[in-house]
């Protein structure tokens, strides 16, 4: 049988999109190319604009554009004979362990300070963008006396900031080069069209500012970063 199955992962960590056009299904990692496939609805969707201004993302299976869906994770899409299902196959669940608050503590201690010395381990150039951020400092702290000195420490920040501050003091306490990535007046408005297209239209430009991270392929082959980080610990 002709029967199209497109399945996501479980937090969808790679975005796969999809849109219904003349009784066919066409895919894509990218919203963009979607666009131009004939017959999509290419009009600009209100309810995720406002959800991308709100929460700086759009929430559930809209996109910005109203002809075109995001696969939820855990998700399994099945086209056939020109209908789409669109089915979950896990759900997350919460069971409660054995062990006090402390033990979960520490366990989460040892799980992070596993994964971060994994990342200083590969073997290419690893880099490590340092800030004011509990994120950062939480990488830094893990690894600490054992960070190679000559890792390249990064932080970009308006001039005199607080993340420029704190991540030159921070690099010159483990003795690690620093470089200062200031950002320019109007930094946003330079890199508005290329967030917009780098990320599909699907993350605030207002985030701009990471991408000056750029600068920092001359000196590393990868960065540790700990997006997200912050709101856990909080």
């Amino acid at each position: 049988r002709a029967r199209l199955v497109l399945v996501n992962d479980r937090f969808g960590l790679r975005n796969l999109y999809y849109a219904s056009t003349g009784g066919c299904l066409v895919f894509a990692p990218l919203v963009a190319p979607l666009l131009r496939a004939p017959g999509v609805d290419a009009t600009p969707d209100a309810a995720a604009a406002a959800d991308l201004l709100a929460f700086e993302h759009v929430l559930g299976s809209r996109t910005i554009a109203c002809g075109v869906r995001a696969l939820p994770p855990a998700s399994i899409a099945r086209f056939e004979a020109g209908t789409l299902h669109v089915t979950r196959y896990w759900t997350p669940r919460y069971r409660a362990g054995r062990g006090t608050l402390a033990d979960h503590t520490d366990e989460l201690g040892r799980r992070f300070g596993s994964a971060v010395r994994h990342a200083f381990e590969g073997p290419g150039r690893v880099g490590l963008p340092l800030s004011a951020g509990l994120d950062s400092r939480a990488i830094l702290a893990t690894i600490g006396d054992h960070l190679p000195r000559a890792t390249p420490c990064f932080t970009y920040g308006i001039a005199d900031s607080a993340d420029l501050l704190t991540g030159a003091r921070l690099a010159g306490l483990v003795g690690a080069p620093h470089h200062a990535l200031a950002l320019a007046p109007g930094y946003i408005a330079e890199r508005f069209a290329e967030m917009v297209e780098r990320t599909d239209g699907m993350h605030l430009a207002l985030n701009a500012h990471a991408a000056v991270l750029q600068a920092s392929a001359r000196a590393c082959d990868l960065i540790v970063l700990g997006n997200g980080g912050d709101c856990a610990l909080d």
